[in-house]
């Protein structure tokens, strides 16, 4: 790996306190694009000096993130220990010092320490994509050009889903039928996704039929029907103790153990696939059903690829 790469690797796990591999995947992109290559061509994705394996950047991130060794994350996995220990022996007495420019027990981890309804609280925040969390959500009152949300839900979008989320084999080429959601469960990164999203044109159409209210109640809908949120059964450096968005009822394991593996866990894939997958399906569909267009014109309508 190029050494500016590294260096900035360090400078962003010291600095902002990133540790996810994807994360740092896109960061490196944009690096290379605004300060290494600025008026000359791109190397080739082959070129591992310039495009790091995501094995290569977690290494990296890792041997950062260990020499870090003051840092509030030690001292969480120091107190987590000690807690256990009293339970353990009730009789005993155990005292910890931390830190004194910070008091016990109050850590800069925004997930450390958080609850299951406030974890659940924040993921839903992230998937409905915008800062507050005080709209109201009256389920069943709001309407999409005169049509019911919760009726939509029930009649044209929840099956829909169901039948996506079974989905092993298809083609993954884009336009083509949910290749969305058999890029995901191959591990593919969404690049060509990510190019739609950020249309200016699709964005005009999405905002005209999805406002704030009405697209926070069908992620409601859609997250009650479909998403689980599951203690962390893998415990480790990048992973501490929290929860993890999964699904219910789902039988199809290519997807199932993308999103609760140990990677899925320690990066919560589950938030991704929701926002990236399960709700731009759902956003195609309405739009198919009010506007009478096939699936393909509307997801050309919402998320056109120039």
């Amino acid at each position: 790996m190029d050494k500016r790469l590294s260096d900035y690797i360090k400078k962003v796990v010291t600095e902002h306190g990133v540790t996810s591999t994807l994360k740092m995947k896109l960061l490196l992109e944009v690096f290379l694009r605004q300060s290494i290559f600025v008026n000359t061509s791109l190397p080739p994705k082959h070129n591992k000096r310039f495009w790091p394996s995501l094995k290569d950047i977690y290494n990296h991130v890792a041997a950062q993130f260990l020499k870090l060794r003051d840092s509030c994350v030690d001292q969480k996995l120091v107190v987590e220990m000690v807690e256990e220990q009293r339970s353990l022996h009730k009789g005993e007495r155990f005292y910890i010092r931390i830190k004194k420019d910070q008091e016990p027990g109050k850590f800069t981890d925004e997930n450390f320490g958080m609850t299951k309804t406030e974890q659940s609280m924040k993921l839903v925040n992230i998937l409905w994509e915008w800062p507050r969390m005080d709209l109201p959500i009256n389920k069943g009152t709001g309407n999409i050009q005169g049509y019911n949300i919760a009726t939509l839900f029930a009649k044209d979008i929840k099956t829909k889903l169901k039948e996506i989320l079974e989905l092993e084999e298809g083609d993954k080429r884009c336009y083509e039928p949910h290749w969305r959601h058999l890029q995901w469960i191959d591990r593919n990164d969404l690049t060509d996704h990510n190019v739609m999203n950020n249309s200016v044109k699709g964005m005009e159409e999405r905002n005209k039929l999805f406002h704030e209210e009405r697209w926070a109640e069908m992620s409601a809908l859609v997250l009650e029907e479909f998403g689980l949120f599951k203690p962390k059964t893998i415990i480790g450096l990048f992973s501490p103790p929290g929860y993890y968005l999964s699904l219910k009822n789902c039988n199809n394991g290519k997807l199932m153990a993308t999103l609760e593996d140990e990677t899925g866990q320690r990066l919560n894939e589950g938030v991704r696939y929701f926002k990236d997958v399960l709700l731009v399906e759902a956003r195609i569909i309405i739009a198919s059903v009010v506007k009478n267009i096939t699936y393909r014109e509307a997801e050309e309508l919402l998320y056109p690829l120039k």
